[in-house]
């Protein structure tokens, strides 16, 4: 989790995985699989930025806009992450993906086709109950990994796209009304919700 952590204080991570494949080459095993994969995380603290330090500078940037308050906190203070990609015949869903922390709760949402390694992901991010949101922070919680899975790029997601469009109509109410709704989601213990039902807020069963 990064130096200077108390390894009493490392979230408690699980990885559950049940796959089924076949072939003679990695190509032929990943569009082949089938089954499921689950990533959970309990409560504990990380090195900010560190998802940015193993990944490539898509990951750096795409870790920067889901948490503006990285570049500030040399630590986060995680609540929990939850993430599940189920697999049939190579086509892969992700839902749900769930991470809060202290200050901001993300969910996301996708597929990824194993078959051509295309690949869309939609991620929402809140700000939490009491944190203080400097102008311009969320300006678009509504972001998208598109791409391949060689290529990834980051785009404003369909929500954010189609938010944008009707704030230019009604002169912008209709951004403070979904902050104020979204805010109101970030404020909810997700991570309870998500442990009792095994979807994130806002989002139905799969």
């Amino acid at each position: 989790m990064g130096e200077g952590i108390d390894p009493s204080l490392v979230p408690p991570t699980n990885l559950e995985a049940h796959l089924r494949s076949s072939g003679v080459s990695a190509r032929q095993l990943a569009s082949s699989a089938n089954g499921k994969v689950l990533v959970t995380q309990g409560p504990g603290k990380v090195k900010s930025g560190l998802l940015g330090a193993y990944g490539s500078g898509v990951l750096s940037q795409l870790a920067g806009k889901l948490n503006p308050f990285a570049a500030q906190d040399p630590f986060t203070q995680l609540d929990c992450t939850v993430a599940r990609v189920e697999i049939v015949d190579g086509h892969a869903t992700v839902k749900p993906v769930l991470m809060q922390t202290e200050k901001i709760t993300v969910t996301a949402d996708g597929k990824v086709d194993l078959h051509t390694e295309d690949l869309t992901v939609d991620f929402n991010t809140r700000p939490r109950e009491g944190i203080g949101v400097s102008p311009g922070m969320f300006t678009n919680p509504f972001i998208k990994l598109e791409g391949t899975l060689a290529s990834p790029r980051i785009a404003i997601g369909a929500k954010g796209a189609m938010s944008g469009a009707v704030a230019v109509a009604t002169g912008g109410v209709s951004v403070v009304a979904q902050g104020l709704a979204d805010r109101a989601l970030g404020e909810a213990d997700a991570c309870s919700e998500v442990a009792r039902r095994g979807d994130p807020p806002g989002e139905t069963g799969g």
